[in-house]
């Protein structure tokens, strides 16, 4: 009986793709940032409650009331920054249980310091500016979104570049929606919900931020496939198990 014929060790050329896809891979490892994402929608939709429940409670001179919901949102505030240092601290280990039948990956090292200023900086001034639409004039109504857009889509488009560079592509999904969005708001196009300030700044930019990560999920099982083609291994095999999309 003929034996099987050996796979092929990797050419030059092939060598020289694997730390590229390895990369592409490792950056694109993102699924459980969802679980991120539905906390923060939860608790922004918590906060926008209480918001309200406090401007009513204003409106009809109940100050107990008032101070009662001034208490919850402290509260409220606490519980999401112990969710977000748990969270933090907790990132690795849910990434691992995720991703656990593809085995241990590491990207290359990011210095957050080039990063944290800049997007701090620019998310700040987002914020000052959504304060801004309070006053509920024609102007703000309609600018505040592009207002919003101009200082959050440069300094997303940088965090992610300093932060996933080009190895993960669908991550800019975000800005561009966000800036197309922001567009079509000044061009007036009648589009139903998109000029409300809560669904333009809040519920659709949640959207295409979960839209990002199952669509970078998606491409880094790609990376994953090419990267496994490129090393001449099988799909699935001791260390790595089997590749689930």
């Amino acid at each position: 009986m003929s034996e099987s014929p050996q796979p092929q060790p990797p050419s030059d050329d092939e060598l020289r793709e694997i730390p590229k896809w390895t990369e592409r891979y490792a950056r694109n490892r993102v699924l459980p940032t969802l679980v991120f994402l539905c906390a923060l929608a939860l608790y922004v939709l918590a906060f926008r409650a209480l918001g309200e429940a406090m401007r009513r409670a204003h409106r009809a001179y109940q100050p107990g009331l008032c101070t009662l919901y001034g208490l919850l949102y402290l509260s409220l505030m606490a519980a999401w920054a112990g969710f977000g240092l748990w969270f933090a601290s907790r990132a690795r280990a849910i990434q691992r249980a995720v991703y656990r039948r593809d085995g241990e990956v590491e990207p290359a090292k990011v210095d957050v310091r080039k990063v944290g200023w800049f997007v701090g900086a620019m998310l700040l001034a987002a914020v000052m500016m959504f304060a801004i639409s309070v006053s509920g004039t024609e102007m703000t109504e309609r600018y505040i979104q592009p207002l919003f857009a101009l200082v959050f889509v440069p300094a997303m488009v940088y965090g992610f570049y300093r932060v996933y560079g080009r190895s993960a592509p669908m991550m800019y999904l975000v800005p561009a929606l966000v800036a197309l969005q922001a567009i079509l708001v000044v061009a007036g196009v009648p589009i139903p919900g998109i000029a409300d300030e809560f669904w333009g700044l809040f519920v659709l930019p949640f959207a295409y931020m979960a839209l990002a990560v199952v669509a970078s999920h998606i491409y880094g099982r790609y990376a994953l496939r090419r990267l496994r083609r490129l090393a001449h291994a099988p799909e699935a095999n001791g260390s790595g198990g089997d590749a689930h999309a």
